[in-house]
């Protein structure tokens, strides 16, 4: 506590799960005694965040329709008896950073000052400051820090795994920062990190890469369709503040998260072009950046691969750190974004910059420097996977089409059996097409097609014999990858 001072932002840098909010929200008041707890604010970026929080005793969930609250903060002098009864009973106050800008610009009381009677403000993922442009009018609340820092009556504190992008911009905010404690502590580790790109995931799931379940952070809702829609068994989850796309459906993924810190064994696909409902295995949350904080999964939850769609170690570590254990893969999956042209010169464009230089030649090692706490070994182990278009092409028509579902039931497989000539013809034409092999077509067989998704794209292919119309048919059914090492031919940056 000698070390925090009032004249400035006060920054803790630790890995997640370290221990940085059971410090603040446990230990911090019993070295503050003139500190009372509904004199603090605990402001968090994520509603999810709190909703796990507030299951701490100590700590209070802050409801808008607490006006007596607010005005007390104020300091105003017509809080009566009562509220004051019911204050002085309450814990410290966790907000989303929503919340308190609503406050600073729409509940001042004339004649006060806002916020006056808070003393200690708890800047949870402080980095949200500098990277979460959707919450409206952040920029107030970045002023707003920055004018009490000045004033130096309050104390800030403010909480990360990911430092580097608050020291990016710590000029341009014109807050002194004050860094409390150098090393930054990381508890768990990928075994193995792969580099890849958007495009790429569906062939790295589908064809079975990875064992165990799969988180995915993507750019935006649209991304996260799109991969769904080349998946099975996965459920995709966004904002509850987004009313377009939040359903009852995700609500029962969320409150699942909350209450047990894993993931639900199924959930419900809601098909909504045929108005169909159906309850499938949950083996894959794709998520956009509103899981990047404020939830935690235990290692019962399965998980055991974090894909990551930025390219950048904030967005990296944060969304890694959702996991409180050892998990085996972190992939790095690139995707470009008309808008990132915008971003050049900020902090994410000299991140993608770093990220392009290491992957087209791994010995430019700054940008792997920036996560190397995250994983287990060397930039030399760094495993490089990214297919052509072409062969996209083809492992999504295969997926979308004849891929057996995880879990699907013999029953369900059924539609799968590649038996009709029709059905063989279509796949053979898709590969040709698609231009994997170097033939005329009419020398182009299925069985070189079968061959090659076994032999070189890593899927299992079985056969099976079946009665169709009083006649006898051997039919194929393309299942996910074999357990053996694919061949690279098809594997290129």
């Amino acid at each position: 506590m000698d070390n925090l001072r009032y004249d400035a932002f006060n920054l803790i840098a630790s890995g997640c799960g370290t221990g940085k909010s059971r410090f603040c929200s446990k230990e911090l008041l019993s070295q503050l005694p003139n500190v009372n707890p509904y004199e603090v604010l605990y402001l968090t970026s994520r509603s999810i965040t709190v909703d796990q929080m507030v299951k701490d005793e100590s700590l209070d969930k802050f409801y808008a329709d607490k006006l007596s609250l607010v005005q007390y903060w104020n300091s105003s002098d017509s809080v009566n008896e009562q509220d004051l009864s019911e204050i002085s009973r309450c814990g410290i106050q966790v907000m989303t950073y929503d919340k308190i800008i609503n406050i600073l610009v729409n509940q001042n009381n004339d004649g006060c000052k806002t916020l006056g009677k808070i003393k200690v403000v708890i800047v949870d993922e402080c980095h949200t400051l500098f990277c979460d442009s959707f919450i409206n009018n952040i920029e107030v609340l970045k002023v707003w820090i920055r004018d009490m820092v000045c004033e130096g009556e309050k104390l800030f504190i403010g909480l990360t795994a990911t430092p580097g992008i608050v020291q990016y911009y710590k000029a341009q905010w014109g807050v002194p920062v004050r860094r409390i404690n150098k090393e930054i502590l990381v508890q768990y580790k990928a075994k193995q990190l792969i580099c890849t790109d958007f495009n790429t995931i569906p062939y790295l799931v589908a064809t079975n890469h990875f064992e165990g379940k799969t988180l995915v952070m993507c750019k935006s809702i649209k991304d996260c369709l799109d991969l769904q829609s080349k998946l099975s068994n996965a459920a995709v989850m966004v904002s509850k503040q987004n009313s377009k796309y939040y359903t009852k459906e995700l609500n029962e993924i969320r409150n699942y998260i909350v209450e047990n810190r894993t993931l639900p064994d199924t959930f419900v696909y809601v098909n909504s072009e045929k108005g169909t409902r159906e309850r499938r295995p949950l083996d894959i949350l794709i998520s956009t950046s509103t899981l990047r904080e404020g939830f935690t999964l235990l290692p019962q939850s399965g998980v055991k691969n974090v894909i990551c769609c930025y390219t950048d170690e904030m967005n990296i570590t944060q969304f890694v750190g959702r996991c409180r254990f050892n998990i085996e893969n972190l992939v790095v999956a690139d995707i470009y974004h008309r808008s990132d042209n915008l971003k050049s010169n900020t902090y994410f464009g000299k991140c993608e910059q770093d990220y392009q230089a290491f992957v087209h030649n791994f010995e430019n090692i700054k940008w792997f420097n920036s996560i190397s706490h995250l994983v287990s070994h060397s930039w030399e182990d760094t495993q490089r996977v990214v297919l052509g278009k072409d062969e996209r092409r083809f492992i999504d028509y295969i997926n979308t089409h004849w891929l057996v579902p995880i879990g699907c039931s013999c029953k369900d497989s059924e539609k799968y059996r590649i038996y009709k000539e029709e059905d063989k013809k279509a796949i053979v034409d898709m590969a040709f097409e698609c231009d994997l092999f170097r033939t005329a077509r009419d020398d182009l067989t299925f069985n070189r097609v079968v061959r090659m998704l076994k032999e070189t794209l890593g899927y299992e292919v079985v056969s099976g014999r079946l009665r169709f119309q009083s006649e006898q048919y051997t039919y194929k059914l393309v299942l996910s990858y074999d357990g053996t090492e694919p061949k690279e031919n098809l594997i290129y940056l």
